[in-house]
């Protein structure tokens, strides 16, 4: 079941928020619980949730692009636990995205894979859906 996510899922987003951090490759920075809780009601409140309860949920909201008026959805989070992956669920977080996003009046739908979780195969299925690769996201220390 996928349902629109309210202030009363908070807790279980931060779960699996927390699980997320842990298992992709935002786990070398450092996670503070106060932050991460401002950050997912401010999503509750202003952009697109969904929750599929004990198997992952979604976050996107559209908004201007920097140079334009004209409106983009952009995906915030897509998380599912592990043992629910390859089981579609991504999938229909994504189409229930896509359609909100154009009643929204949104030109596109820009996602990205920036986990470091299956990417490539993440590749395919967006590539498969649509969606034509734009770049790609990388990350050097500083030391």
């Amino acid at each position: 079941m996928i349902r629109q996510a309210t202030l009363e899922d908070l807790p279980e987003l931060m779960n699996m928020a927390r699980d997320m951090h842990r298992t992709t490759e935002f786990s070398v920075f450092n996670l503070h619980d106060d932050k991460l809780a401002d950050y997912l009601r401010n999503l509750l409140q202003n952009a697109f949730v969904l929750v599929s309860p004990g198997r992952g949920f979604f976050a996107g909201d559209v908004g201007p692009l920097w140079f334009s008026e004209e409106l983009c959805a952009w995906d915030r989070i897509l998380y599912v636990y592990p043992q629910h992956r390859g089981k579609m669920l991504g999938v229909r977080f994504i189409s229930l995205f896509e359609t909100w996003a154009k009643d929204q009046g949104a030109r596109a739908v820009i996602i990205a894979v920036s986990s470091g979780v299956d990417v490539a195969r993440t590749g395919k299925l967006f590539e498969h859906r649509g969606y034509s690769c734009m770049g790609g996201v990388y990350r050097k220390e500083c030391v």
